[in-house]
């Protein structure tokens, strides 16, 4: 029982994080993923082989760095050329 509110605090932390938009949202969601592996690893909620294997690595994989194709179309990036 446990496991299931701290798992659910730590899930709502870091969507409460997400909508308020303070820090980027690639740095929320990998900081939120280790806390809670460090805090299941840590309380015994799951083991280091449960963990590896709820990885879905199909879905890390539909996610490439962007291309520069699409970083010149961007204004967020900076410029080399000036």
């Amino acid at each position: 029982m446990a496991a299931t509110w701290v798992s659910s605090l730590i899930f709502l932390a870091t969507i409460a994080v997400l909508l308020t938009d303070w820090v980027h949202r690639t740095i929320v969601v990998w900081v939120g993923a280790a806390v809670m592996l460090a805090v299941g690893l840590a309380m015994g909620f799951y083991t280091q082989g449960q963990a590896l294997a709820a990885i879905d690595f199909n879905t890390l994989g539909l996610l490439p760095p962007p291309r520069k194709q699409e970083a010149a179309r961007c204004d967020c990036w900076p410029s080399w050329e000036d």
